[in-house]
């Protein structure tokens, strides 16, 4: 109970940061770190690093931010590998109905797709590995705030296993 506090404090800052900022404040980030050290010990390392190389590799194609892939390490620390993936699919898709809507009000979702094909027809078949998209800043419409997806992910992971124990459904 305590621990899950402790994950949405740190969801909650980190998802404002991003929509406000464009970006996950490593000291948020730090904070999880130490409070989930704290509540789980080093369980809460090994779980978190299970999130890392998919995270690495999201960052290096600039798919995602590094700020976005060290909270994923951090909720997967704190919930352990199958909660922290649940957040994560939870969360991008979040960011998936975010991207539609946002593609529908602005009519680009051909222009999005084709630059997605580009992207991949240039990496598979060309072997030419560019960065998808240069992440810095919050002035791109087309970007989602990753983090936030996140965070709503957490919200819907945590509140459904909170129904589900409080409804008697074993988990």
């Amino acid at each position: 109970m305590f621990s899950s506090c402790i994950l949405c404090l740190i969801l909650t800052g980190a998802g404002i940061s991003d929509l406000k900022d464009g970006k996950v404040y490593n000291w948020w980030l730090a904070a999880g770190l130490a409070a989930g050290i704290l509540c789980r010990g080093a369980v809460f390392l090994k779980d978190g690093a299970f999130f890392l190389i998919p995270s690495f590799l999201l960052f290096h194609f600039r798919m995602a931010g590094a700020g976005d892939g060290k909270l994923a390490a951090v909720t997967g620390g704190f919930l352990g590998i199958r909660g922290g993936i649940a957040v994560v699919m939870f969360g991008l898709a979040v960011g998936a109905v975010w991207s539609v809507f946002r593609m529908w009000k602005d009519r680009s979702f051909q222009t999005r797709m084709n630059y997605l094909f580009q992207y991949l027809v240039n990496m598979l078949y060309r072997g030419d590995y560019r960065k998808y998209d240069e992440l810095s800043g919050i002035e791109a419409g087309h970007r989602i705030p990753l983090a936030a997806c996140l965070s709503v992910g957490g919200y819907f992971y945590l509140i459904g296993t909170a129904a589900a124990v409080l409804g008697g459904w074993k988990l």
